[in-house]
């Protein structure tokens, strides 16, 4: 959707704030703009197959076709954001909104991660995403869209808070998986439940988290690269290198 089809003011949607867990320990013996390059072909890659995927099932009707979605990238060092978002305002969002919103994003996220795990050196993503409202002004490129408001500040505060490479849902909507979306076969496993550990609490939270593997099986030569991407990635940090071939262990039979 063009820039300036979308007008300033309030939305509804989703907003992703992820970052590559050790990347600090990498400038130690890459260039920054190796790891730029890195960001870049992830980011990059994630905006390039969500539009080929949405253009596959372009004949299923999005249930708010009336209004224009806005989906906006940016990044900042190893942060990526990504957010999705319709000009409709409303305190109580009709969850079904918010489901869409969701998927949306999280199909980006989906695509950073598999590439940026199979990169070389391989980047294990962890970050929050966090629903509501969101204020979002009108753009021409080359100039840029400044968003804020209470979306975007809950997933700024949360995005750092895992404990592992997890990318998880703050806030989801009742029911989670309302938008037609979710009914395509392929994407219906996009989120599992799982006990994420954070920093500062004392037991794992339970949390919708977004699994590398939602339209790809891990047995596959893929599939086993992104494995072994995530275990390289987040092996200087013991316990979020346990945390999370935990739960990659956990997809693979999910997917199986």
């Amino acid at each position: 959707m063009p820039p300036s089809i979308l007008k300033t003011g309030w939305s509804t949607g989703a907003v992703a704030v992820v970052d590559a867990l050790g990347v600090k320990r990498l400038r130690e013996s890459r260039q920054p703009a190796d790891i730029a390059q890195r960001v870049r072909e992830a980011a990059r890659t994630a905006m390039h197959l969500q539009n080929g995927y949405l253009t596959q099932v372009a004949g299923h009707q999005y249930p708010y076709h009336s209004h224009p979605l806005a989906m906006d990238f940016a990044a900042l060092s190893d942060t990526v954001i990504v957010a999705a978002s319709v000009p409709i305002e409303t305190e109580e969002p009709d969850p079904q909104l918010l489901s869409d919103m969701v998927w949306r994003t999280a199909l980006s996220l989906g695509y950073l991660v598999r590439r940026a795990t199979q990169a070389d050196p391989p980047l294990a993503y962890r970050g929050a995403i966090a629903l509501g409202r969101l204020w979002r002004d009108d753009y021409e490129p080359p100039d840029f869209p400044v968003i804020q408001g209470p979306a975007v500040e809950l997933a700024l505060i949360e995005y750092e808070q895992a404990k592992g490479a997890f990318i998880h849902v703050v806030n989801p909507p009742d029911p989670f998986e309302s938008s037609p979306w979710f009914g395509y076969p392929l994407l219906s496993k996009m989120f599992l439940n799982w006990k994420v550990p954070l920093k500062g609490s004392c037991s794992p939270q339970e949390r919708k988290v977004l699994t590398p593997f939602f339209d790809l099986l891990p047995t596959t030569d893929e599939g086993q690269r992104m494995i072994a991407g995530f275990d390289q990635a987040t092996r200087a940090k013991r316990d979020y290198n346990r945390h999370t071939m935990r739960f990659i262990s956990h997809c693979e039979v999910a997917e199986t």
